[in-house]
């Protein structure tokens, strides 16, 4: 019985949890799409061949 004292305990922790609060990027107070943002800091195929020495 111990063990599902524990798992009511937790799913009752579970269910208290606050949620969380998702702040969104904004532009000029709007709402910017995802796509404007995606893949803004990302290691790019230029960036990599910028990179990489090149081939002798």
């Amino acid at each position: 019985m111990a063990l599902n004292n524990a798992r009511v305990e937790s799913l009752k922790d579970i269910i208290d949890r606050p949620t969380r609060c998702i702040s969104y990027p904004k532009k000029d107070g709007k709402p910017v799409y995802t796509s404007e943002f995606f893949g803004e800091n990302v290691f790019h195929l230029h960036q990599i061949a910028k990179a990489l020495p090149k081939p002798a």
